[in-house]
């Protein structure tokens, strides 16, 4: 991209797609919705592997050490980075605000073992969520702001009502036990014998330990499809979810902190079935604009998606107020805290 003279230039160190997961598909829009106040010099943290790498990165940060900026890269990363930056380059730290990912980035700061001062020379730290928020200022950092994992606001954006036919359900994440993709498959097979009209679509890699439960799974239900592994570089994931009406999203995963999916299902105007596992609960308003369970049970997940395969008005209720709460989670609501930092 061509440099604009009139524009500031700041560094970006983060990790961009491909491949698309989590952190990268987020810094990709931070980076899109930054460049249109900044010039931007990134460096791309996946190409770290080793020592030569980071001598790598403090170059870069040297040579652009007139430039504020962002990292955003996971949390033992950081710390690993913080050690490297806070002994060879200190005066650097300043200038940089930091975005972070996950549901133990509390445990994992207050756990390290370095000094609370030190990492209270960076610019700022933003958060995925307003519990991690409290927790990590009442352990002593300051200047900790919320900044939930969002999207760009797109270009255009329809609302789709569920009139009849089936109901269809959508998992998409890794096919991983911890991801709780066998409560799902237990709960089709509760279903199954029910006379329901509905179907499940997963989406996501597989993990080797419950490929072969899975596809059992899937083999055995006249319910369930796996459609492969989606594909961001090719398709526009709100363009999937909009054909889907509801999320399902049972995780067991300790570090959920933001899942961006759940994110996207409200831009596409999925109502969503989570866990009450982190901060789900905060994101997912339970019978406002989705539903809660309190842990990843195949019986819980039956009873909520026989709710909504069986009342139509209460789906889209929940499918036009997730659709509007997706107002709360656009960048264009939050960027302006990282503009005022950077500045």
């Amino acid at each position: 991209m061509k440099k604009d003279p009139l524009k500031k230039t700041i560094n970006y160190i983060g990790t961009f797609p491909p491949p698309y997961g989590g952190i990268t598909i987020r810094n990709s829009e931070f980076h899109k919705a930054l460049s249109q106040y900044y010039n931007i010099k990134i460096f791309d943290t996946a190409k770290i592997r080793n020592i030569i790498n980071y001598i790598q990165l403090v170059s870069f940060l040297l040579i652009n050490r007139k430039n504020s900026g962002v990292i955003s890269i996971s949390t033992p990363s950081l710390l690993k980075l913080t050690k490297i930056i806070s002994k060879f380059t200190p005066f650097l730290m300043v200038k940089y605000l930091i975005i972070t990912a996950g549901g133990t980035v509390d445990k994992q700061l207050k756990n390290s073992n370095i000094n609370t001062k030190i990492l209270n020379k960076y610019l700022s730290y933003f958060v995925e969520t307003n519990k991690l928020k409290s927790t990590i200022s009442n352990f002593g950092l300051n200047n900790v702001n919320y900044l939930p994992n969002c999207r760009l606001e797109p270009k255009n954006r329809n609302y789709r009502e569920r009139e009849t036919g089936k109901i269809k359900f959508i998992s998409i994440s890794r096919i991983a036990f911890e991801k709780g993709i066998d409560t799902i498959l237990k709960a089709d097979y509760l279903i199954n014998n029910l006379d329901q009209d509905y179907i499940i679509d997963f989406y996501g890699p597989i993990d080797n330990d419950i490929k072969n439960i899975f596809f059992e799974g899937i083999n055995n239900s006249n319910k369930m499809s796996y459609k492969g592994v989606f594909e961001g570089d090719k398709q526009d994931i709100n363009d999937l979810l909009i054909e889907y009406d509801v999320l399902l999203f049972p995780t067991k995963h300790s570090s959920e902190g933001h899942p961006g999916v759940l994110t996207n299902a409200k831009i596409a105007g999925c109502t969503i079935i989570a866990t009450d596992l982190n901060a789900n609960a905060e994101i997912v308003k339970h019978n406002i604009d989705g539903l809660i369970i309190g842990e990843s049970d195949p019986c819980l997940l039956k009873e909520d998606m026989l709710k909504l395969i069986n009342n139509i008005d209460l789906l889209n209720n929940l499918k036009a107020e997730s659709f509007k709460s997706a107002n709360d989670f656009f960048i264009e609501k939050h960027i302006h805290k990282l503009i005022e930092c950077l500045d």
